[in-house]
């Protein structure tokens, strides 16, 4: 059972192999579970388990490793020659909201305090499971990026280790505090799920500091403006390099029954960044013609020398609040001359569609 959970949870997630380093740093630890290491049968299930997720490791050599690719492009921080504290920092407050205004102190508390729990082995093990996680993932938000919510699997264990030290405290202030942090983090949920009909209730300007939806809104009324202008260039596949943009204009961008859209992400390095790099291709593309969509600031150069013709389209804008806007440009590509084209193209004036 161990090795087929273990095999299923790297199939779901690479991160399951972590919990591997927990088991192995308690048994190590534990002189009463250190002989377990040498137990034959745990290193069978190490062995099954990495036979169940060997297919995927399989398919990651014969596609050059794209998951992992992906994996540090996220993660990848803006300057890669300074540790990254801001980004530490905005990790460390996030977790108030993925654990609990009270119940992430309190963890932190625990681990300064062990003389109150480290009697147990259960707890011992408990915090092992959650530390070791904890430790990797603020680890890489100090040297790279890490969004808040990837530590999430180890407050699986941290539940548990920070109710049984609460409730079997002798102190009722302690279990007051539970369920004060069960109250706070459900208030917070209702907050969050109605943050914009309180916002306005209460007279408050959504700006683009303090909208909590603003990755959200926009991409409808962006989609339906990409919509119109295909209707202008029906020869042409959009064709785009942000992935979040790639992910929201194949749905938005298209009536609800030819969902998703094709639309191709631009990536004449060749790399595997994300899902739309491994599963679209300029390759067979020579010739034909594109409506790019981009940044409206950004720099279209690069893209002009693979290109007979490059025309500027329109400017289309999607209000997210009154403060803020997303805004981009549309280009007509027209004659693709591969990855490695021989001259630059002429660029044509704007025009209307």
């Amino acid at each position: 059972l161990l090795a087929v959970m273990g095999g299923l949870g790297l199939l779901s997630k690479y991160t399951m192999g972590i919990f591997a380093f927990s088991v192995f740093f308690f048994l190590l630890f534990e002189k009463n579970f250190r002989h377990h290491l040498v137990n034959p049968r745990l290193w069978l299930a190490t062995l099954i388990a990495a036979l169940i997720f060997l297919p995927n490791i399989g398919w990651n050599i014969v596609n050059d490793f794209p998951t992992f690719q992906h994996t540090a492009d996220i993660a990848k921080a803006a300057d890669e020659n300074t540790l990254q504290y801001s980004e530490l920092s905005e990790f460390l407050f996030g977790q108030l909201g993925v654990f609990g205004i009270i119940f992430f102190p309190v963890l932190l508390y625990l681990w300064i305090r062990r003389k109150t729990w480290r009697d147990h082995w259960q707890m011992r093990l408990l915090s092992q499971f959650t530390l070791v996680f904890l430790l990797i993932i603020i680890a890489q938000s100090l040297f790279g990026r890490a969004n808040a919510n990837w530590a999430a699997p180890s407050y699986v264990a941290a539940s548990v280790f920070i109710v049984v030290w609460l409730m079997g405290s002798q102190k009722p202030l302690l279990s007051r505090l539970l369920i004060t942090g069960l109250l706070l983090n459900a208030l917070l949920a209702v907050f969050i799920y109605h943050y914009p009909s309180l916002m306005k209730g209460a007279n408050v300007e959504l700006n683009q500091n303090n909208d909590l939806y603003k990755r959200l809104k926009g991409w409808r009324t962006l989609g339906e403006q990409i919509y119109k202008i295909r209707q202008h260039y029906p020869n042409t596949t959009l064709l785009a390099q942000d992935r979040e943009l790639i992910a929201e204009l194949s749905y938005y961008a298209g009536r609800s029954d030819e969902r998703p859209i094709p639309i191709i992400s631009w990536n004449p390095a060749q790399q595997l960044r994300h899902h739309y790099d491994l599963a679209t291709s300029m390759s067979d593309k020579t010739g034909q013609h594109f409506l790019y969509i981009g940044d409206h600031d950004e720099k279209v150069q690069s893209l002009t020398p693979y290109f007979t013709v490059v025309q500027p389209i329109a400017i289309i804008t999607a209000p997210v609040n009154a403060a803020y806007q997303r805004q981009y440009s549309v280009w007509l590509m027209q004659g693709f001359k591969g990855y490695a084209p021989p001259s630059i193209p002429s660029t044509a004036p704007a025009a209307a569609p």
